[in-house]
């Protein structure tokens, strides 16, 4: 447990250049006391003390504002960004170096040196690879671009028939007059 901890000190000096003090960490760093609750809570919740398990759940929440299911236990690789608000449901694996957009929901596995944005999470991006959705920048599902896109194919449409009945009209104006017939009364 101690190595756990000391471990976690460590990586906080390593990733927040901010951190002044392994005081200022255990007094003032809200994921690791989130971590720390979450140790007991699983604990309680694998030796069938659930409702303990919640509970201390419950009161993580209201002290950190983070809240991590006693009964999940996601694994969080090396180098993983979590963005705000985001959820990561069950227990699976956030592979090293993989981002996960803020709001997004994760509910499937995710592999290294990936982008999952959505709800559900969607993968967007995985090792250099910008998945092909025409309908987002660089790969990001976006309904509003789906949209424009759409509009856009509409607008190309219509100017290419608007360009088909302009020539038809120039084709019958170049063309000789017939003679006019002069009606009799």
């Amino acid at each position: 447990m101690f190595r756990k901890i000391r471990n976690d000190i460590k990586v906080i000096f390593e990733r927040d250049p901010a951190a002044q003090s392994v005081w200022e960490i255990f007094l003032c760093y809200p994921g690791f006391h989130a971590m720390r609750f979450h140790h007991v809570g699983h604990w309680l919740w694998t030796h069938n003390f659930r409702l303990f398990a919640r509970f201390v759940s419950h009161i993580s929440r209201c002290l950190t504002g983070i809240e991590i299911h006693p009964g999940a236990h996601p694994t969080i690789e090396d180098n993983v960004i979590i963005g705000a608000g985001a959820a990561i449901l069950g227990a699976i694996r956030i592979g090293e170096n993989s981002k996960i957009g803020s709001g997004s929901v994760v509910n499937r596995e995710v592999p290294s040196h990936s982008t999952v944005v959505g709800i559900p999470g969607r993968i967007v991006y995985r090792e250099g690879n910008v998945y092909s959705d025409p309908t987002g920048v660089a790969g990001t599902p976006d309904p509003e671009g789906k949209a424009i896109k759409c509009l856009t194919d509409q607008v190309m449409a219509l100017e290419k028939q608007l360009e088909e009945l302009k020539n038809r009209l120039e084709k019958t104006e170049e063309a000789p007059a017939a003679p006019k017939v002069e009606s009799i009364r």
